[in-house]
């Protein structure tokens, strides 16, 4: 799994200690979705599937 610099410029915001279970999350999801690079499209799509989750 691939992230882009502009996707990890927008990951800085993640507390540390969330860092780990937060990335695994995002590749997990990315792997489902068939996305091999994590960009700011790609990114927008997993985090609208991880707050769809959470509700």
């Amino acid at each position: 799994m691939t992230f882009t610099d502009e996707a990890c410029a927008k990951l800085t915001k993640i507390p540390r200690i969330f860092l780990k279970a937060a990335l695994t999350q995002m590749v997990q999801i990315a792997k489902e979705e068939g996305i091999s690079v994590i960009d700011g499209q790609a990114l927008e799509i997993i985090n609208d599937k991880r707050r769809k989750e959470k509700k």
